[in-house]
């Protein structure tokens, strides 16, 4: 059968698919499994029989790696960091967004990778117009760590608009968060985060921004009581090491919850002598 022949297979999850998110096309080169379209959730990909691209004899891991697709785009992760991984020529070393037109190559296995955007015109699911979208790719990923945000990776390309407005890049829906609260911006220097006149501020590391502030790796943003951390692509697995910010605040958190537990220790040891003295001197 021919690669024209052969019918996409549609990956369906219990979790509908956004209106206006992408839609992934994933062709094994050379292979002969159908192309697989995945609107919404997690494909793997490796040498086990039951992954929903099984690649038996490749060499590959039994999940080598895996391809979600969400509101952020289409994300591969390699299941560990030295499972080796290339797109489009370019070495991976954790995990790659991935563009239209890219090439997975994991080992002796090729995937080609067809992302299909919705027509910003049509009102119908099915009314799609392929773009195709040559990006670079990020150096720097916002992290979900709590609240309604927690787990999600977010891409910064160029300028990631914050807000409540659903216009924004990223939009959190939250009663304080402004219509357009804060912008993170990548420069070849790094990231720069600036507070748009929001009405209840930004937070770096416990501090409130004003104006503008530069970012690195580590850094915690808190956005009406959610909290992101900065994360370069190229570090991402890498523990974070006592100079970063996330370090300093988890120290920070430590020290206070040491002298609390050292008066409270304190607290107890004195209720325990004023017992023993009661006891002397009542008891005679």
């Amino acid at each position: 059968m021919s690669e024209a022949q052969k019918a996409p297979r549609v990956v369906h999850t219990p979790v509908p698919r956004p209106r206006g998110k992408v839609r992934v096309r994933l062709t094994l080169v050379d292979g002969p499994l159908e192309p697989l379209v995945l609107e919404h959730g997690e494909i793997r990909i490796g040498s086990h029989p039951e992954n929903e691209i099984p690649v038996p004899d490749s060499g590959l891991r039994p999940v080598h790696a895996r391809i979600s697709v969400n509101q952020d785009g289409a994300l591969l992760r390699l299941v560990q960091p030295d499972a080796g991984a290339f797109v489009s020529r370019r070495p991976v070393q954790s995990l790659a967004f991935l563009n239209d037109g890219d090439l997975i190559e994991l080992g002796r296995v090729a995937i080609r990778v067809d992302i299909t955007y919705p027509g910003r015109d049509g009102d119908q699911p099915g009314e799609m117009q392929a773009t195709r979208v040559r990006r670079v790719p990020p150096r720097y990923v916002l992290r979900g760590v709590t609240g309604s945000q927690f787990g999600r990776l977010i891409p910064i390309y160029g300028r990631l608009l914050i807000g409540r407005d659903p216009g924004c890049d990223l939009v959190i829906d939250e009663p304080g968060m402004s219509r357009r609260h804060a912008a993170i911006e990548s420069h070849p220097g790094g990231l720069v985060l600036r507070d748009l006149d929001s009405a209840n501020g930004v937070q770096v590391n416990g501090r409130l921004v004003s104006g503008s502030m530069p970012l690195k790796h580590g850094d915690q943003i808190v956005l009406e009581g959610i909290r992101f951390m900065v994360q370069a692509i190229d570090q991402i697995d890498a523990p974070l090491g006592s100079g970063d910010a996330g370090a300093h605040i988890t120290a920070a958190d430590g020290g206070r919850h040491g002298g609390n537990l050292v008066r409270v220790a304190a607290a107890v040891l004195g209720l325990a002598v004023l017992a023993a003295a009661l006891w002397y001197f009542l008891g005679r």
